[in-house]
């Protein structure tokens, strides 16, 4: 079976190198690739190298700029580094993009309570990779 899994992601990516934009298979290969960073984005954040996860869901993003995972994710880890206008930004195109999303909204009112609390000036900012 895995195998078989294997061969489908290597027909897909195979066919999308030779037909680049192909509407056969051009929407798949985005769809792997998309799952694959996003996989990798966890695996990397999971071991705080903040930069190389931030580049990772941007690379997400460069495939699908609508995709609510990657632009959530990427808006928490901005958040939690203190770099809270990056992390504004993304919330506001994510519910420009998903008008009413309630984790989305419920980010952005945190931001907001950090920006007028007096002790958000002292936080440091993002951790540095090793």
């Amino acid at each position: 079976r895995d195998r078989r899994a294997s061969a489908v992601r290597e027909l897909i990516l195979g066919c999308d190198r030779a037909v680049p934009r192909s509407t056969a298979c051009g929407p798949r290969a985005a769809a792997i690739r998309t799952r694959e960073l996003l996989a990798r984005a966890s695996n990397e954040r999971g071991n705080r190298r903040y930069n190389t996860t931030r580049e990772t869901l941007l690379q997400v993003l460069q495939i699908d700029r609508t995709n609510r995972e990657a632009r959530m994710r990427l808006a928490t880890l901005a958040h939690e580094a203190g770099a809270d206008e990056e992390a504004r930004h993304h919330v506001e195109v994510l519910l420009r993009d998903h008008p009413g999303d309630r984790e989305a909204q419920a980010l952005l009112r945190e931001i907001d309570a950090r920006r007028a609390s007096p002790a958000a000036a002292l936080r440091v900012g993002a951790p540095v990779e090793r």
